[in-house]
């Protein structure tokens, strides 16, 4: 795992500076990319035939509620 703030420390720009870059580059915050990833992740997974509550788990979400709730976003 990396640290947004690290990261942008060493690239010698200002965390508000790197958001900014990240979202004009990416179109979304990096939030919502990361978001997006373990929603993708966990969509592979499901499609692999792993149950909910464990695909839940290996893409990042605490729950299987909160896996729920993403995806309905």
């Amino acid at each position: 795992p990396f640290d947004v703030d690290e990261m942008v420390e060493r690239a010698g720009i200002g965390r508000t500076a790197g958001f900014r870059m990240f979202k004009d580059f990416f179109g979304r915050s990096p939030k919502q990319e990361l978001l997006a990833s373990r929603i993708a992740i966990a969509k592979h997974l499901l499609h692999r035939g792993m149950s909910v509550t464990e695909a839940a788990k290996r893409s990042g979400f605490a729950t299987r509620a909160e896996l729920t709730r993403a995806f309905r976003r």
